[in-house]
């Protein structure tokens, strides 16, 4: 199973994520359909954070990362365009 995501490891991956939101690879194939690839990204966070426990702190940590995205997004059209 592999062990627990902490709340500094899950920070510690956030400029990478960053870094891949903000990649302009267009569209390319994906297991056979046509994906963009920072939403693929957005969505696996997404799923991260529908998957931890309520009381997990890993689960508060994304969702200030995700908010913060929304709030970058209002600005700015750096990712997911």
């Amino acid at each position: 199973m592999g062990q627990q995501l902490t709340p500094q490891s899950c920070r510690s991956l956030f400029p990478t994520v960053w870094a891949l939101l903000n990649q302009h690879l267009g569209t390319f194939k994906l297991q056979g359909d046509q994906t963009m690839f920072p939403m693929k990204v957005l969505m696996s966070l997404f799923d991260q954070w529908e998957k931890v426990g309520s009381s997990s702190a890993v689960k508060r940590v994304l969702l200030e990362f995700i908010a913060y995205l929304a709030l970058v997004r209002e600005t700015s059209t750096s990712y997911c365009n």
